[in-house]
């Protein structure tokens, strides 16, 4: 059995950082590790990296391996940033997935969401931009108007 290591628990924390505010934002305690987001229907696998030693290319490559592993066709990747909180964090968008993302966008969300292309086709965002978009626009936090 191998001994975690700072850099692994680092990583993990990030994780948890990143679904703790997805969690919030959606208004759904249940995402995270065993259950998926989903955005129009689709599952979206969401990959974190806390610590940014690896090409972009590399994450990347992990990232499409974890969704295809989990029959996922929609997945990104959510890269820490340096002196920003975890909304600030990258989101990377590959093209495969905002190709898929725009066949599914009947209501033309994608088009509010502040993105930028890279190269490639790679599209950038932050989380908060990226929990809006999965969040349908709509405020974020729980509905209060639903509890009791």
């Amino acid at each position: 059995m191998k001994r975690a290591t700072m850099r692994d628990i680092d990583e993990m924390g990030f994780n948890i950082q990143v679904w703790d505010y997805m969690n919030w934002a959606l208004g759904d305690t249940n995402l995270g590790f065993d259950r998926r987001l989903h955005w129009m229907g689709e599952p979206v696998n969401v990959t974190t990296f806390k610590n940014a030693d690896k090409p972009v290319s590399e994450m990347l490559d992990e990232a499409r391996t974890i969704a295809a592993d989990n029959d996922m066709r929609v997945w990104v990747v959510v890269q820490h940033v340096t002196g920003m909180d975890v909304t600030g964090s990258l989101v990377l968008i590959p093209p495969e997935t905002w190709t898929r993302l725009s066949q599914l966008d009947v209501n033309h969300e994608m088009q509010v969401i502040q993105i930028e292309q890279l190269y490639d086709g790679l599209r950038t965002t932050d989380l908060g931009w990226f929990a809006l978009l999965m969040n349908h626009l709509q405020l974020f936090g729980p509905d209060e108007s639903k509890e009791v």
